[in-house]
């Protein structure tokens, strides 16, 4: 369990950093090519590769755009681990903007249908800080 641990902790670090250099194609490689993936601004389900990529491909098209994780969970079900926690975004529109954050929930499930760790689902959505 702790080799799973590690190895996802790992690949989720890969994720923020390739999110963080804006780089669409390299994050969307972390994705398994059967991946269902609800990011945070989409408006429907991508379970393409190429619609994965797309996604990754606007949302990375803005200025200075970093992510951080906090709050990260990790269970295991047989040979998945799940993922859930919450990530903060940082963007400027333009450079001369002034810096828009955004906090949002996720959750991943990862697994290693081909030998090595990937992405086999995601989900992202913004949280709104209210009620309970």
């Amino acid at each position: 369990m702790e080799q799973q641990e590690t190895a996802v902790r790992e690949l989720l670090d890969e994720w923020v950093g390739r999110v963080g250099k804006r780089d669409p194609q390299r994050v969307a490689a972390l994705y398994h090519p059967t991946a269902q993936f609800w990011g945070t601004l989409a408006s429907h389900v991508r379970d393409e590769p190429v619609e994965v990529l797309d996604y990754f491909e606007r949302f990375l098209d803005r200025e200075e755009i970093s992510a951080s994780i906090g709050n990260l969970r990790l269970r295991h079900h047989g040979d998945l681990v799940l993922a859930a926690g919450h990530y903060i975004f940082k963007w400027r529109d333009k450079p001369e903007d002034d810096e828009i954050k955004a906090r949002t929930r996720f959750t991943f499930v990862f697994g290693q249908p081909d030998g090595e760790w990937t992405i086999l689902q995601h989900h992202s959505s913004a949280w709104v800080l209210s009620g309970f």
